[in-house]
């Protein structure tokens, strides 16, 4: 797992096709807890409907009558607090962000970007400037497709040439991981990283070889304390009817006649016996809500996946065609896996639906209502 023990976690991922991947992603989510995850190249439409359980997510869907293509995501835990920009027409990118606003600590703007490979290579920056300014810190994170020596690839692309010199004169660090996060036929290059503007706290940052796509998730860890705010411990659901029943059968309010009061000391204790039978009917008709949704991964998938980013790093290691056919077959049989589980989870959720706990309104609810994703101002 990586993971940051007291710090802020954020991922970046290109995805290039999120709902074929969305229920491996999920797995990788459980399994690594990022406190924000950005997603490049989701090819999500307005009507596509995607939600990760415990996290908010933000949307910037590329609006095309082509095939579906682009796009940036960002799922951010929902007990970090927050609030969400509007992305603006761009001219050259695609992004969206966030600005995370910390208790102890000045606002902080959390980009995702894409670069598209057909982009200008000078109007970008442009762009990049809008989300520089959203905030006094700033991190942009994401694909710039774009190559240069500075972040460890062999040819200084253009584009690459521009950021360089864009960063240096702003004075933006480039953080940047030791291994390359994109792999082609015969190729592999660093182009998944990030700008930081006026945030400098220490950091470590990684590609690792999960998740299916041409790109690599890459970790990006700040020894950066955040503050959340903890969940509600009243959550309970509460039989009112059985309360109402159970207060009439021990509770008379003939007791608490007038005429039956004859000082303040009276007065204080029939107040307290008050409190306490409604305090005590109350607890006796409740029970704690149950999250009875959440997810645990069967050790027989976690095989799988752990088999396929084996041979995954195999390939990226070696760039041996050999390996990229066996990834390719452990992927399939993982997707085959993953279905077979899925329906499974969806099945025994069906079954364990009641009238008792309100679940089975909630669940008719969500199918029955229409969900419609409102489109950028683009």
């Amino acid at each position: 797992m990586v993971k940051s023990p007291i710090g802020l976690n954020v991922c970046s991922w290109n995805a290039n096709g999120l709902l074929r991947r969305r229920v491996e992603l999920r797995i990788f989510i459980e399994k690594h807890s990022p406190d924000i995850f950005l997603i490049q190249e989701t090819h999500l439409r307005p009507s596509h409907t995607f939600t990760i359980a415990n996290y908010t997510c933000y949307r910037n869907d590329r609006i095309t009558n082509a095939a579906a293509a682009g796009g940036t995501l960002i799922l951010i835990k929902k007990s970090l607090k927050h609030y969400c920009l509007p992305t603006p027409p761009m001219q050259a990118i695609e992004a969206n962000n966030i600005i995370l606003t910390p208790l102890d600590h000045d606002p902080v703007s959390i980009v995702s970007v894409y670069i598209p490979p057909s982009s200008d290579d000078n109007l970008f920056t442009i762009d990049l400037e809008y989300f520089l300014q959203t905030s006094s810190h700033c991190v942009v994170f994401g694909d710039f497709n774009a190559t240069h020596s500075a972040w460890n690839c062999n040819v200084n692309s253009n584009r690459g040439k521009h950021l360089f010199n864009f960063a240096n004169i702003l004075n933006l660090h480039i953080a940047f991981p030791d291994s390359p996060t994109r792999f082609g036929h015969n190729s592999a290059n660093t182009i998944d990283f990030a700008l930081i503007k006026n945030f400098y706290y220490p950091y470590t940052i990684k590609s690792i070889n999960d998740l299916y796509s041409d790109h690599n998730p890459v970790f990006l860890n700040f020894d950066f304390k955040l503050k959340v705010e903890s969940s509600n411990p009243r959550a309970i659901t509460t039989n009112w009817k059985d309360f109402r029943i159970n207060l009439n059968n021990n509770f008379s309010l003939f007791n608490y006649y007038p005429n039956n009061i004859n000082n303040t000391n009276d007065l204080e204790t029939k107040i307290t016996e008050f409190t306490e039978a409604v305090v005590a009917t109350h607890s006796h008709s409740s029970q704690p809500i149950v999250k009875a949704h959440r997810n645990y991964t069967p050790n027989h998938i976690n095989q799988l996946i752990k088999h396929k980013n084996n041979l995954r790093k195999r390939y990226q290691q070696t760039l041996n065609p050999f390996y990229k056919t066996l990834c390719n077959r452990a992927q399939v049989n993982l997707k085959k896996e993953l279905k077979i589980h899925s329906n499974d989870t969806w099945n025994a959720r069906l079954e364990a639906l009641n009238t008792t706990d309100n679940s089975l309104w909630e669940a008719q609810r969500f199918l029955k209502n229409k969900r419609s994703q409102i489109p950028t101002l683009n």
